[in-house]
């Protein structure tokens, strides 16, 4: 009877272990992709004048359009082990999600490369419609994500963050993004006592 009791106790220890790693994962997982997602969403408003930039490219060979790339890929790099709990039905969106985002940082990191003015300003002006283009699928895919966490695990209560956009994105606006990325962050993670770049479970 000892016996059975403390291996009865040790299995529901083990249980509400893996309970609390699955919970403290998804919510900082959600916080991530709701981050990136905004992100998406708000270089997609912005996107309108981007015709101005395709324009001032074809013009002038010289002209490098500036393009901040902020992807914010911590949580889900660093405890890649946990993607499991996102769940079977939409794992393959949040891998594409990520795989989308490398895309576009991919995209912004040729744009400053030396053989980025070497190229035809039509194949130039191409570039920017990728990178709104990747954009446009890394928010729909992101929003795929959310709506489905929310469905899949109601007792989380996850709900997006509501986010002012910026009408132009200054340094001082990206070091107030981190720093909002940090503080939901360390509420998702907080109940746990544990960090997302922590590796403790």
């Amino acid at each position: 009877m000892l016996w059975i009791a403390k291996e009865w106790r040790s299995e529901m220890e083990e249980r509400r272990k893996r309970a609390d790693e699955k919970e403290k994962f998804i919510r900082a997982l959600y916080a991530e992709v709701d981050f990136n997602t905004h992100d998406m969403e708000s270089f997609i408003l912005l996107s309108a004048s981007l015709g101005e930039v395709t324009r001032k490219i074809r013009e002038n060979p010289d002209f490098i359009p500036h393009i901040t790339d902020q992807r914010h890929k911590d949580v889900y790099k660093s405890q890649i082990n946990l993607l499991h709990h996102a769940g079977d039905d939409y794992i393959a969106d949040v891998v594409t999600f990520y795989g989308v985002m490398e895309k576009i940082g991919t995209e912004i990191q040729g744009v400053y490369l030396p053989s980025y003015r070497t190229i035809s300003p039509d194949g130039r002006a191409s570039v920017i419609d990728d990178i709104v283009e990747f954009a446009f699928e890394c928010a729909a895919i992101g929003q795929s994500i959310l709506a489905e966490m929310e469905r899949s695990y109601p007792a989380y209560k996850l709900r997006r963050k509501k986010r002012k956009t910026p009408a132009k994105m200054t340094d001082a606006d990206l070091r107030e993004r981190m720093r909002i990325l940090a503080l939901d962050l360390d509420r998702a993670w907080s109940t746990h006592g544990a960090s997302p770049l922590s590796g403790s479970q």
